[in-house]
Parts: structure tokens; sequence; C-alpha cells
């Protein structure tokens, strides 16, 4: 029984051990199965994808790596007629400061990772070689503030005062960063009454532990603007700037850099043609240090600093610079050249026109708010040689900071050459001459003797009230001149409607434009071009400053407003068509305007002729204007100035414009040649 019993475990324990060899051979054949099953699926999607994808990854990949690095465009200058420059470009030095060197009290964590850095690796974790460590670098901390300030020529209560604007920006910012962090939630007690008692309780634990290491850790993560360079001086003096370079062991976290201020030599006398831009940019890069962006406008404020916002928002453009990914070099990135833009201005003209303004503001004995305007034009092309207005301002002498440029702003005074709007009156006098004229109420002898009495509303009369508004709407009041300057007053011409569209709307509407009362109001710049068509023959030709016409070709979206500029407020154009007075009918007003001004008085001052239109009001009411063109024969030039509340003696007036008219008439004889 023994031997059979042996005998039959031997051969059920020989069953098994060949039971077990099929089963290894049949996991290893299913094994191989699977790994080529695998190897198939991913030869078959390797093959799809070149003949799906293969040419275009392969033109992709040989796109070059472009990387975006900011370089800042060179602005066009901005020239007078004569070549002479009226804005421009030049590279100051200025002071750019780490922003830890600016923390007030400086950051701990930063203090304790310099001490342990500067100590041997022995005394590292010694708790009082490095408290000591730290005590030696808040001394040297507030040395150096009081070193930089000193190097930028100020108080260290102004340094502070500076730093402090950085430090509370920068820190409003983290402020903003970590409230939009989700809240933690509070971890689940242990005697929560749910399914799974204990146990969850403490996962919960565990995972808002997480939770709080992972957000000190961020709270602890500088911002960018942490390491930056914050520029906090422009305008360093140049033995400064030296000493700082030479010795940056006394001046650490201290940087150097260029920095493009826009000057503006002729001061106020252009300041409101040419206008300004608000603080600086920098010339270059900073090499090896994150610069942090100035605090600055990157578009001009008004005048034509701001009529040049789409090619100064190339200052703010990124050249491109990168290489392949075979190796081949990048390409070298930098600023253009701008074209210069020339104005139509004459730097001697504007200069008298400015005096001339400001003696006549200087007589004023009044209270209450006052300016003027003056406006002369050469009358066959329609280039302003002279456009002022008082009061002014000293361009570019705006305090640095966003706020501070923004609040200084507010307070610069009217363009009133361009953007006031005032009653005219008898300076309006060819308006009425033409509808009259073109109405044939009158003959030439009658509307002399009406101009000099005063009595041309009278002479029209009420039946011709429609005709002297259209006339006036042909003369281009209540339309724009179309001068580049931005934000330009079209005046102010009410057509009667409603209730008052018969003659006795219009007519009154008419008086108030001959009487010099509201609602009607006219700009230097209308008055302006209308002495313009009285002198060559009837064209309303279109006011300009900007002397080289291609250069608004080549640049033609600022018409329209370019991506990332103001757009530029225009008002509607007369049109061409209805651009042209009839000429013999305008022959006809010059005559009339010859003869009443012999008849007034004789306007000669020296050689040359001067017909000139005056509106004076009441002492203390309205605005006085003067307007006409010179010299009376062969008119080349017009002017028109118009003054508030002012004072002057109207001969005194007179004779300021016929010396700049005559001054006007030289300039152009001389550049002409003659």
């Amino acid at each position: 029984m023994r031997r059979l019993a042996a005998h039959v475990c031997w051969r059920e324990a020989a069953a098994r051990a060949v039971h077990r060899e099929h089963s290894s051979i049949d996991r290893l054949l299913l094994l191989r199965w699977l790994v080529l099953a695998g190897g198939m699926v991913v030869i078959s999607r390797v093959v799809a994808l070149e003949l799906a994808y293969g040419a275009r990854f392969r033109r992709m990949a040989a796109r070059p790596v472009v990387s975006a690095q900011p370089a800042v465009a060179t602005r066009p200058r901005i020239l007078a007629r004569d070549g002479s420059v009226l804005a421009a470009d030049r590279v100051v030095p200025a002071l750019a400061v780490h922003y830890r060197y600016l923390e007030d009290p400086p950051h701990e964590g930063w203090l304790a990772a310099r001490a342990r850095a500067r100590l041997p690796p022995a005394l590292r974790r010694q708790r009082s070689a490095v408290a000591a460590e730290v005590a030696r670098l808040r001394q040297q901390h507030a040395q150096v503030r009081a070193a930089l300030a000193r190097a930028c020529g100020m108080t260290l209560h102004e340094f502070a005062a500076r730093a402090a604007v950085i430090q509370r920006r920068i820190q409003t910012m983290r402020q903003a960063v970590l409230a939009q962090r989700q809240p933690v939630p509070a971890p689940l007690a242990a005697d929560t009454p749910f399914r799974g008692g204990k146990m969850l309780a403490w996962l919960s634990a565990l995972w808002h532990l997480h939770d709080e290491t992972a957000e000190q850790s961020a709270a602890s993560l500088p911002l960018a603007e942490e390491l930056w360079y914050h520029p906090i001086c422009v305008g360093l003096s140049l033995e400064s700037a030296a000493g700082i370079e030479a010795h940056p062991d006394r001046y650490p976290g201290a940087l150097v850099l260029g920095v493009a201020r826009r000057e503006y030599p002729r001061g106020a006398s252009m300041a409101h043609v040419v206008g300004e831009i608000a603080g600086s940019l920098p010339a270059a890069p900073a090499r090896g240090a994150a610069l942090a962006p100035l605090p600055v406008a990157s578009r001009g404020t008004r005048g034509a600093e701001r009529l040049l916002d789409a090619l100064l928002a190339r200052d703010r453009a990124a050249a491109t610079a990168g290489g392949t990914r075979r190796g081949e070099p990048p390409a070298a990135a930098g600023g253009e050249q701008s074209a210069d833009l020339v104005l139509t201005l004459d730097p001697r003209l504007q200069q008298r026109a400015h005096d001339l303004l400001e003696a006549a503001s200087r007589r004023r004995t009044g209270s209450g708010p006052a300016g003027g305007a003056l406006v002369l034009a050469e009358a066959a092309t329609g280039e302003i040689l002279a456009l002022a207005s008082w009061p002014t301002f000293e361009p570019g002498r705006r305090p640095e900071g966003r706020g501070e440029i923004g609040r200084a702003a507010a307070g610069v005074p009217l363009d009133r050459s361009v953007r006031a709007a005032r009653p005219g009156g008898m300076v309006l006098a060819p308006v009425l001459l033409i509808a009259a004229l073109e109405a044939g109420q009158a003959d030439e002898r009658e509307l002399v003797r009406a101009l000099r009495a005063g009595r041309l509303a009278e002479l029209c009369g009420a039946s011709q009230a429609d005709c002297v508004l259209r006339w006036a709407a042909r003369c281009g009041l209540g339309a724009a001149t179309g001068i580049e300057l931005p934000v330009e007053a079209a005046g102010v011409l009410p057509l009667p409607a409603g209730d008052v569209s018969g003659r006795h709307g219009a007519w009154r509407i008419a008086r108030a434009l001959a009487e010099g009362q509201r609602p009607v109001a006219v700009t230097p710049l209308q008055v302006a071009r209308l002495m313009c068509a009285c002198a060559n023959g009837g064209r309303l030709v279109r006011l300009h400053v900007v002397r080289n016409a291609g250069w608004l070709e080549m640049h033609e979206p600022l018409r329209g407003g370019a991506a990332g500029s103001r757009p530029v407020v225009r008002a509607a154009v007369l049109s061409e068509e209805a651009a042209v007075l009839p000429a013999q009918t305008v022959a006809a007003v010059r005559r009339v305007l010859h003869q009443a001004a012999m008849a007034a008085g004789p306007p000669v001052h020296g050689e040359m002729e001067l017909v000139c239109l005056a509106s004076r009001p009441p002492a203390g009411r309205g605005c006085m204007w003067l307007a006409g063109y010179a010299p009376a024969q062969r008119p080349r030039v017009a002017f028109a100035l118009m003054l508030e509340q002012d004072e002057t003696p109207e001969a005194a007036l007179r004779r300021w414009l016929h010396e700049l008219c005559a001054a006007a008439l030289e300039a152009l004889r001389r550049e002409q040649g003659l």
C-alpha cells in the first residue's frame, strides 16, 4: 500500500509540474502578442502622422525661434520752416535703484539670505553670526540710501518719498495677487458626525496642513517687480553718474542708464502748437538687469506731439530678435530713425505773436478769466506762419510719476487759437457783404457807408436773413478748417429749425452774427480762413501747420488713429465743392473793405497798407477782434486776433499787427530769394 501511495503522489506531482510549465508558456505567449499589438498601434500612428502632418511639422520645425525684446524707437524731431529745432530727444543719465534698496524697512528674508551668502560656510548655521551680519547690512542699507540721495542732488526725505511711492505701488500689487488665491477651508474636527469618523478628519487636517504650507511658500515668493531696477531720478549730473559707475561697491543696487528726454528749445512761445509728451523713455535696455518701465505716458498730450501718436506708439513696439533651431545667429534688434516733422511756423513771427499777446494781457486790469489768440497765415497756400495762444505753459516741465503728470496736465490752459469759439461781430462783415452783393440789395457805395456806420445788418434786412445764413455756412462758419492739430472746435452756427424756422428765427440768428452775439460763435482759425478767402480771390484754403505734405501721406493712419493710440477728434470739414466763393463778388468785397478802411482813417504804418476790421464790445464784456490782410492791393498774408476782456487801445494793436505783417512779408520775400 505504501508503494502504491508513493507512486500515486509521484504521478500527481509530475502532472502539476507539466501544468505549471504550460501555464508559463501561455503567459509568455500572451505577453508577446500584447507587445506586438502595442507596437503595431504605435507604428500605425507614426505612419498616420507622417502621412497627414509630416510636411506641416517639418515647416514648423524649420521656423526660427523668435523672442521679443523691447527696443525704443527714436522719436522724430519737430522742426520749424527754417530748419530750427522745436522738439527733439536728448539722452541724459538717469538713476535706477533695485527695489530691495528702496524698501524701508528692508526685507527680512532678503537681509538674512544676503548675510548667509557673505558668511563662511562654517558660520552660516550660527545665529549670532547671522544676526551680527544682518545688523551690518541694515547699517549699509541706510548708508547707501543716503549716498544715493546725495548723488541725485536731493535730500534724504525727498529720496525716501519717491521710494515710498514705488514701495506702496508694489505692495498694492502683492495684496491684489494674494487676494486672488482661493481661501483654504478649515480642517474638520475629529468628532465631526459623519460616516468615516476620525480617519476622514485626520485626512482633512493633513490636507489642510499641505495647503497652508503651499500658501505660505507662495506668499514668500517675490513678485517680478521686486527684482527690478526702478528709475528714481532722471537728469542725473554727469559727475554723479561717473562716480556711481566707477565705484559699484559704494553704490550697490544702483544702475546708471541713458534716458531720452524730450526738450523744447522754443519754450512757451511754441507750447500750444508743438505740445509735449509726459515723462521720459529709456534710450537703451539695461544689460544684465531687469529694468522697470518708466512711469510715463507713451503718447503726446497735445499739439503736434499728439498728432504724432501713431508714429510715437512705436516707442512701445518690440523689435524681434531670434535664431533658427539650426543654430543660426539671431537678428540684430534696435529702433528705427523716424522722419522729421516740419511745421510751417516761422520762429521769429511766432515769438512776435507771443510777445503781442503777452503785452496785451499785461495792460488788462480787470478780474476774471481772460486770454487771447493770434493766427497769421499765407493767404494763397493756407500755411500758418504764426499760431499763438495766451495764456501758455512751459512744455516738458512736469513732475515725475503717473498721478502727478495727470494732475499737472489737467491745469494746462486752453488753446484758444484752435479750441476757443467766441462771437465774432464786425470781423464777419465779408459774409454780410457777399450776401448783400449776391442778393442785389445795395451797390458798393452803400455798402461802404453801411460798413463805416455799422449798419450792415439793417441794410441786408429781414427778408435776406436766409441768404445771410446760407452764405455764412458757405464761408466755412460752423465747420472746421481741417488743420492737422487735434480737437479743433467747429464753432457754432445754429440753423433755424422747429418753431423758429420762419423769417423771424433766421433774422435773429443773422443779427447775432452781425452784432457779435451768441449763439453764433467762430474760432480764430475760421476768421483767418475767411480773410484768406478775401485776399486770394475766394478760395477757402485749408489752413495747415505741417509743411512736408508727404509726411501725412507716409503716415496715413494718423488721420484715423492707429492701434494703441488715442483717436484724434475731428470736426466736420467744409467740402471742396463748397470751398470756392464767387470771384467777382469777392473782388467787390475787397474793394468795399479797402474803401471803408481808407475812409475811416489812414491805415498806413510805414509803406504798407493794412486792411483791418475791428470789433470791440463794451468795456469788460465779450471779445475784441481784429482781422484783415496785407498789403491792401496784392494781399499775401491774412491775420485774425482775438482778445478776451482786453483794454489795449486799438491803435496800439493795429501798430503791432502792422509790424507783424511787415515782418511776415519780409520773411516770405527772403525765403523766395527776392
